[in-house]
């Protein structure tokens, strides 16, 4: 009786570990790539409203001023 041994072929057993290896590849780049991205337009929106926050503070700073000086002239007169 014959029994035929299973033998895989080479070649395609190396494709799949080359797709494999790739298709891994490319998931790791991407992932680094989404996170770069992120950190960019994190630090993008994180400085401009740091931008918008000193924008606010120099506008209350003003208007507490003033409220001071109003409130100041309108004791003394």
């Amino acid at each position: 009786m014959f029994i035929k041994l299973y033998k895989p072929d080479i070649s395609t057993e190396w494709l799949k570990q080359f797709q494999a290896w790739t298709g891994t590849v490319s998931n790791w780049s991407m992932g680094i790539l989404g996170i770069f991205v992120i950190a960019v337009l994190s630090r993008n929106m994180i400085t401009a409203l740091n931008q918008k926050l000193l924008k606010s503070k120099k506008i209350i700073r003003k208007l507490s001023c003033n409220n001071l000086w109003n409130i100041y002239i309108n004791n003394t007169v």
